[in-house]
């Protein structure tokens, strides 16, 4: 294709670098185009028709996909998959345009790229939803899985920051992990915390310790309360003068927590006063 467009470029009588390197920009040019246009059908026609079949679906699941829009990032793939397949228009037989390949290496690279950011945005909008949805279709005896949603989060992320590394550096992923593996010692201090909320949520999950909603009291931390919001670093704990606690969800583990759920379950109300008694006028 390129040798097309260098020879259609040639009544301009120009050096043989210059048509090449406009010729470079005019496919260029194209090959985003055709992205762009892939993006706007895509979007504009395919996903509004999904859109309004997942509307005519159950009340709570409409909600969920218009706050996080996940289908919208498959039009960038789409444009990402066209970035990736039309950069072959820009081979040419001619071996004296050194620099065409390494510019059609990063076109598919960048491709490459484009298409893994995409399908991340894809993923984590489709745990949102899953998050949601459970959230409106558990029962309150049943524990929250924001927890492991943001564990899964994480192992995403950091598997498409290892791919588009590899990619940017034409490296394989492998070589990349083993050099990670050396210093996993530093991983470890960074995902410290990470690491921590994981097992407490798994223990918190395995024994039913805390729910959202359930008040509980942590003395050592002077936190009484209702739980609002149990995730994988962190217990949000609105206490009865309105103000939050924010506590490591480690904390549930290392401290001694006090859950008045038990009491609530059998519609009774534990009620403490004080009762001033004169000891004088206690007598036989």
């Amino acid at each position: 294709m390129l040798d097309e467009v260098i020879s259609f470029y040639s009544f301009l009588d120009m050096n043989f670098e210059l048509t090449a390197a406009l010729s470079v920009l005019t496919l260029v040019v194209i090959i985003f185009s055709l992205a762009f246009f892939a993006h706007f059908v895509t979007k504009n026609y395919v996903i509004k028709y999904l859109r309004q079949t997942i509307l005519s679906r159950e009340k709570y699941i409409p909600e969920s996909f218009k706050k996080y829009r996940p289908f919208e990032n498959v039009a960038h793939l789409v444009s990402a998959i066209v970035i990736y397949s039309f950069a072959d228009l820009m081979t040419t037989d001619d071996s004296s345009i050194t620099w065409l390949n390494e510019s059609v290496e990063w076109l598919e690279d960048g491709g490459v790229i484009y298409a893994t950011l995409a399908i991340i945005w894809f993923l984590l909008g489709l745990l949102n939803v899953a998050n949601d949805t459970y959230q409106h279709l558990k029962k309150p005896h049943q524990p929250s899985i924001k927890g492991y949603i943001q564990l899964v989060k994480i192992i995403i992320v950091v598997t498409a920051a290892v791919l588009i590394v590899s990619t940017m550096l034409d490296k394989s992923p492998m070589a990349f992990l083993t050099g990670l593996g050396a210093a996993s010692a530093i991983i470890i201090l960074v995902f410290k915390d990470t690491i921590l909320g994981f097992v407490a949520s798994v223990q918190v999950a395995s024994y039913d310790m805390v729910r959202i909603g359930d008040w509980i009291t942590i003395t050592s931390l002077n936190v009484d309360g209702d739980v609002e919001d149990v995730s994988l670093n962190t217990v949000k704990i609105r206490n009865f003068d309105k103000t939050v606690t924010t506590i490591p969800t480690s904390a549930l583990i290392t401290n001694g927590v006090q859950n008045w759920r038990g009491m609530e379950e059998t519609k009774g109300r534990r009620i403490k006063r004080a009762i001033n008694i004169d000891i004088k006028t206690i007598k036989f």
